[in-house]
């Protein structure tokens, strides 16, 4: 959000390692967690639940924030 306000590019960036940092924590945890534990369906979500199946939407996430455009950026379109 700030950096969508003040277009500080260092924002982004600082985002985006962080959310790689954050990435590697989920990849461990999801590891971790698999060794003790079962993927199991969540009836009232629809959906089954196991840590290491949202890697992919935590990488998505990097991407997203690699991507997005802050004030300077709108303004060149």
């Amino acid at each position: 959000n700030r950096y969508r306000r003040d277009g500080n590019g260092q924002r982004r960036e600082q985002a985006v390692a962080l959310l790689e940092q954050a990435a590697g924590h989920w990849e461990r945890l999801g590891h971790y967690w698999s060794l003790h534990n079962k993927p199991y369906y969540m009836a009232r979500v629809k959906q089954t639940f196991g840590y290491p199946y949202y890697l992919e939407d935590v990488r998505q996430d990097i991407e997203l924030a690699r991507g997005f455009a802050g004030p300077q950026d709108a303004a060149e379109e």
